[in-house]
This record gives C-alpha cells, structure tokens and sequence, in this order.
C-alpha cells in the first residue's frame, strides 16, 4: 500500500462545508487547524463525530480506510458462526485495500458476505455500521466488511445495552484508527 507523505491539515470551515449534524463551534474555534490526529486525540468530541470528520477520503488514503474497516469487522469474530468464511471475506477485503485484489473478486467477496448476512442483522447494526461506511465513502469494501460482520453485531446487541456498546465500541475505534494513521503517516511521535 502506497503511503501519502503526511497527514493533511485542514480547518474548521473545510469541517462546516460537509455539512455536519452538529455545531463544530461548540470544539473547536473559527480559526482551528489541525489534522487527523488532532480531531481523534480531541478530549471533548464524542467518538461518533471523530469518526464521522475523519473518515473521508480527502483526510486519509482509501487503502488505510478500506483497512480500518477490516479491523472494526475483526473484533466481531468472536460471535460469527461461519468463522472460515469470514476470514476469508476480509482477507479479499484486504487484499483490495492493498491493491491486490480486483473489484470482481471484492464484489464475490460481497456476494458472499451478503448471502450470509440476515435482514434482522442488518436492521439491528446498521447504525453503527453506518458511521463509518456511509462517511467514509467506500461502498464495495466497506459494504463488504460490514456485511460480514451484521450477524455478530446483532447477536451483541441482543444481550447489552446497545446505546452503551456503540459508545464504547466507538471510543475503541477511534483509538484502533489513531494507532494505523500514526503507524501508516509514521507519526508515532505526535502527541
């Protein structure tokens, strides 16, 4: 995977002009500048807006997205049934974040993860799901990803407080994306 040289600074008004559900104003000011990094290590924005700023193409390169997303449907395999499968649905799915896979065996890949995905599951995680994928604008992959990972996200969400398991599970994602950007812009030193 080809790596951008460093990470993109960007500004208040450029967060305004995609049009967010919330008030930008209410963390940071008119005149803020800042980075990926920035708005994922910010102590007063809720993780679902973390993620909804930053996982944008124009911040950050679309293989490192394509590979979050593969990481956020790892940590449900635990509660997949077809665990064989799975992995190697996300392993298409990595393989096309890397370059290496072609869009038709990304979409065989979803087809199969499709196939395997119930309505009820799909129904039950797709608020969650969205977040990332809808923002992040990579639709095979990421559809993909998700697709494979709905079952066991309903099955979690059956037995705890959704509400809780999105917010904790978002703050965790923030903290998974903050790692592969330090790691992929080789910014370990950023604070």
């Amino acid at each position: 995977m080809k790596k951008k040289e460093k990470l993109i600074v960007f500004s208040y008004k450029q967060i305004k002009s995609w049009k967010p559900c919330y008030d930008p104003l209410k963390y940071v000011s008119v005149d803020w500048r800042g980075t990926v990094v920035d708005v994922l290590k910010h102590k007063d924005v809720p993780p679902r807006d973390k993620l909804w700023c930053v996982c944008r193409e124009e911040l950050l390169d679309a293989g490192l997205l394509r590979r979050f997303a593969v990481a956020q449907a790892k940590t449900c395999r635990k509660s997949v049934k077809d665990k064989k499968e799975f992995d190697r649905i996300l392993k298409v799915c990595l393989r096309f974040a890397d370059g290496r896979a072609t869009n038709r065996e990304l979409s065989a890949a979803r087809s199969a993860a499709l196939s395997t995905a119930s309505d009820a599951a799909w129904s039950a995680a797709s608020d969650a799901a969205s977040d990332a994928a809808r923002s992040a604008s990579l639709s095979a992959a990421l559809d993909a990803v998700w697709s494979a990972s709905l079952s066991a996200a309903s099955d979690a969400a059956r037995s705890v407080d959704w509400s809780a398991t999105r917010s904790a599970a978002r703050s965790a994602s923030c903290k998974m994306l903050l790692k592969m950007v330090r790691e992929f812009y080789n910014c370990r030193r950023i604070k």
